[in-house]
């Protein structure tokens, strides 16, 4: 939904040829007296266009006779439906036009004084809606909780048309998306992604690193980014929240631009942060798995520094352990629904392993990984801000995010024991797309399938050898690697030629002739 003062280059762009030349026979399918076809613009011969302005007069006319209009009183809505969907009629966007005008309160049913909209279809996938907020009688519309409202049209006719479902847009897992002056501004400032992208990857990436605030401080600092703490008026000495901004990134003023944890995504707000930290309740199980702190205090690994072989080997192959055995529990709570709580905790971990993961292996360089590991981001999350309980597979899922982040970039890392670790994260977030699935969280379960998706497509470059030895015949490690190609394994048998199928021929038939058992094979010409 966006607001405007003035609809003329909004309807004037709807029935131009667009940017790209995308707009094709654009027409009115839907307005407020419903006659569409008695408001269409007229098209100028001469001029290759239409002369909107008739249209636009009829728009405004309420607004002028309106002291109560608000300052922006253009109200303009774009309903698409996904590519898989079928293509809706005229008749069928019309539907939904008119109960989003109802619904909102902008043209109640039945109401002769409401508001003034048209809607207008140039593409097979989407239409606009724009209206103008003053009402016949001179009042203006309550528009409040127009979000709700038509998010409730949006269900109705997904369900009404059979199209692809939506999550809803107050469940709390979509991570916040930057505005348009916003990543306009990047843009214009020669930014690939937004302040806001920017700094949701960083903080993301330390959250699932770091084992508390200081930590995680340190950590972001050293990526150009710096945190602000917000503390408690009661207690000084206490944080209630933080905000985080980027050194090169200010405002016309100079000042840094901050972003509040929780504007970045649900899961990084302070109480999210918190709880990641926390200590893991004394259940009577095994402690936190050998690749936690205490492996990392033991070992004398300096913090984000590069690793030994042995020590590199030594993570893959504890992280490896315990997200496979996390993928199968989870799995098991997804099947039986006995453990909801467990199960979350364990999918919202599952997202830390993967930032640790793609962190240890690509850096900030990125690649399929960090890929796999933003395509995961929403699928981890409850619902609500809900923070899960903590539980023993979640705090190992996230001790091996935190031991994998800690190998830099450039560790070298064993080829087959890392292409076993990627098998299971794919593992791991196939599960909690199963979890999401019995749950009908439809776009989570996306999400994660996406994830598991990639992740399968990943292939492990083969280490350069370091020493001028001789090639040596691969083992099973070496064809076990080999197996994860982006491509399927397919045995292609060879075209015999036509002495190959006399000599097959003939030795069928010396089979034969000495009976069952009798014979060695064809022998050797």
């Amino acid at each position: 939904m966006f607001r405007g003062k003035s609809p003329y280059g909004l309807v004037r762009y709807l029935y131009g040829e667009g940017r790209r030349n995308e707009h094709t026979d654009a027409h009115m399918i839907a307005s407020w007296d419903g006659n569409p076809a008695r408001l269409e613009p007229e098209f100028i011969e001469g001029l290759d266009m239409h002369n909107v302005a008739p249209l636009v007069r009829q728009l405004e006319q309420p607004v002028r006779a309106c002291d109560r209009a608000p300052k922006e009183w253009v109200y303009h809505l774009v309903f698409r439906n996904a590519p898989e969907d079928r293509r809706l009629s005229d008749e069928e966007w019309a539907q939904v036009c008119t109960a989003a005008m109802e619904r909102t309160g902008i043209a109640p049913e039945g109401d002769p004084a409401g508001c003034r909209w048209v809607a207008v279809r140039h593409a097979d996938d989407h239409v606009h809606v724009v209206a103008t907020l003053a009402r016949e009688d001179g009042r203006a519309p309550n528009v409040w909780r127009d979000y709700p409202r038509l998010a409730e049209v949006r269900h109705e006719f997904e369900d009404k048309f059979g199209l692809r479902s939506t999550a809803p847009r107050d469940d709390n897992t979509a991570a916040a998306r930057p505005g348009v002056k916003e990543q306009l501004t990047a843009e214009a400032k020669g930014r690939r992604t937004s302040p806001r992208v920017t700094l949701r990857q960083k903080v993301k990436t330390a959250a699932a690193s770091s084992y508390g605030f200081a930590d995680f401080t340190d950590r972001l600092a050293a990526q150009g980014v710096t945190v602000w703490p917000r503390m408690s008026e009661r207690n000084p000495e206490q944080i209630t929240g933080y905000s985080v901004s980027l050194n090169d990134w200010r405002n016309a003023a100079g000042e840094p631009v901050r972003f509040g944890g929780g504007k970045l995504a649900p899961d990084l707000s302070w109480p999210k942060l918190r709880a990641r930290w926390e200590p893991a309740p004394a259940t009577g199980q095994r402690e936190t798995p050998a690749g936690g702190a205490g492996w990392h205090a033991r070992s004398g690994a300096p913090l984000g520094g590069s690793l030994t072989g042995d020590d590199a080997e030594q993570v893959w192959r504890e992280a490896e352990r315990i997200v496979r055995e996390a993928a199968d529990k989870i799995s098991a709570d997804a099947d039986a629904g006995t453990d909801p709580d467990a199960a979350a905790d364990a999918a919202w971990a599952a997202s830390d392993t993967l930032s640790g993961a793609a962190a240890g292996l690509e850096g900030d360089a990125g690649g399929p990984i960090t890929d796999a590991a933003e395509a995961f981001d929403r699928a981890g999350r409850e619902r609500y801000r809900r923070v899960p309980a903590r539980s023993d597979t979640g705090t190992a899922l996230r001790s091996a995010g935190r031991m994998m982040a800690l190998l830099a970039p450039g560790t070298k890392h064993p080829g087959a024991q890392v292409a076993a670790l990627t098998v299971a994260l794919a593992a791991l977030a196939a599960a909690v797309a199963d979890l999401r699935q019995s749950q009908q969280r439809l776009h989570q379960a996306e999400a994660a399938l996406a994830s598991a998706e990639q992740l399968r497509h990943v292939a492990p470059g083969p280490q350069k050898a370091t020493t001028t030895a001789t090639r040596r015949s691969k083992n099973a490690a070496d064809l076990a690697a080999m197996s994860f190609s982006s491509k399927p394994f397919r045995v292609r048998p060879t075209k015999a030629t036509p002495d190959a199928q006399k000599k097959a021929a003939a030795a069928a038939e010396e089979l034969r002739r000495r009976g069952d058992g009798q014979g060695r094979g064809p022998t050797r010409s």
